[in-house]
Parts: C-alpha cells; structure tokens; sequence
C-alpha cells in the first residue's frame, strides 16, 4: 500500500508537469462550474469555507473531477500506466456505491502482447459484422493505439435475494467512473469504449466466463491534448431539482391535532 501510494505521489507530479496548464489539477476552473446558489448553500452550512467555490478556491480533489473530460484513443500516446497506478484505480474502482458489497464487475487488462491478440479480434469481429476490409483494418488500428485497454465484465447475479439488477449496474458504472476518475487525478485520459463490439459472439468468448455480459473497454493513456467539457449537457441546476413539485404534490399545511378541550 505504501508502494502504491508513493507511485500516485509521483505520477502525478509528473503529470502536472507534463499536461497543459488547463489540465492541472486544481488550475482554475471556469466560474460557472456550480450554480451561484450552490455554493452559497454550502458556504452557509457551516462545513466549507464562505469563499466561493470556484477557480482557486476549489478543493484540489474537487477540481479534478470538474476537468475530466473523454477523450479519444488519437489523442492518447505511452507510456501506460504502471502496474501500481492501475492497482489505485483498481481501488478507487472498489469505493463506487455497491449494495451488499457483491463486486458485480471485473476488469481484465489488455496490454503487452496481447494488444495485438485483441486488434485481430476486432478486425474479424468486424469482417464478421459485414464491414469492409477498410473499416475493418480500421478497427484493428485503433485497438492498438491505446497504451493500454481494459475490458470491463459485469456479473450480474439476476435472482439475488436482496439487491435487484437494476442497483447491481448502477455499481458496474460507479466503478467505471471511479476508475477513469482516478486515471485522470494520476495524469491519464481516455474513454470507454462499446459498441456493437460487445455484442459480437466472438468477442463475448474471448472476453467473458459464463456469467459475465461484456460491457465495454476503457482506453488509457497520456493525454497529447487537453479535453473539450461537452456543451451539450445541463447546468447542474437542471438536473438537481428540490423536491417534492407542487405541481405533482400540492402543499397543504398539515392538520392540527384535535383538541379535547
């Protein structure tokens, strides 16, 4: 554990060095990454300081997953990770949300020599799927450019007495979040990666024991340029909604108790 801690320390000195001044972890940050009444709450609370939670005074941890970005296997150059930094991700992987601790998922590294096994798979899967032979060397190129790929295997466990499907994917993809969160926090980007690869007979063989649905792959490496936030999304006010609505729930004040007098 030490020795995996020292590697975090020192893989991300070097990554800040090496990334882009909007990359560094804890660089400023665009104002308008919480809403204003956000961080007024907060603030108010008590638990945080009354600055405002933006650009400096963001917490470093905080400012890391506000920069993480997807970004593709292009734009992604060696070396891979090392053997300790993937254990940290691992263990960032493990502290995702997970009723009744079950580990529904597991993640098995494609690195070495077996990049190439993996490119030839995904260039017959595509031959296979009706592509044609470009497409298909297409394929093939880009299973190689990532430094390191990681295939992710959920086990879904349909009859559990206690905890049903549904919460068993939602930890398959806390892990995967906290697992790209900590590549980012160690200098590393990427993005996961599926398609109708993962429904490919012959890929589902290679990649899955009985039990397991493939659910897609994670592809790592150094970032050789900085990530673009999408603008698509919604403001963070648009998806955290006090409830209940009155429009759904009308308030009405309650009742008050009858009074034997």
């Amino acid at each position: 554990m030490t020795d995996d801690l020292e590697a975090c320390r020192k893989s991300s000195a070097t990554a800040a060095a090496a990334r882009p001044a909007s990359m560094v972890t804890g660089a400023v940050m665009p104002a308008a990454v919480m809403p204003a009444s956000a961080a007024r709450a907060i603030s108010s609370t008590g638990d945080a300081p009354a600055a405002p939670l933006t650009g400096d005074h963001l917490p470093p941890a905080l400012a890391s997953l506000l920069g993480r970005t997807s970004l593709g296997v292009r734009h992604l150059s060696g070396p891979a990770p090392s053997e300790g930094e993937l254990t940290l991700m691992a263990r960032a992987a493990l502290r995702a949300p997970d009723h009744a601790g079950l580990v529904p998922w597991r993640l098995k590294l494609v690195r070495g020599d077996a990049r190439q096994h993996m490119a030839t798979l995904f260039e017959q899967a595509a031959l296979a799927a009706g592509k044609s032979a470009d497409d298909a060397r297409n394929d093939f190129e880009r299973a190689l450019a990532a430094p390191v790929s990681i295939a992710v295997v959920a086990r879904i466990d349909l009859g559990h007495p206690l905890v049903p499907a549904h919460e068993q994917w939602a930890a398959v993809g806390g892990a995967i979040t906290n697992f790209l969160n900590a590549a980012h926090a160690l200098g590393y980007a990427g993005k996961m990666l599926s398609g109708g690869k993962v429904r490919r007979p012959e890929l589902i063989a290679a990649f899955c024991d009985p039990g397991e649905t493939l659910v897609g792959w994670l592809a790592l490496g150094r970032p050789t340029k900085a990530g673009k936030v999408s603008e698509g999304k919604p403001a963070a006010d648009q998806v955290m909604i006090d409830w209940p609505k009155a429009r759904h729930f009308p308030l009405t004040p309650a009742r008050a108790p009858d009074s034997d007098a």
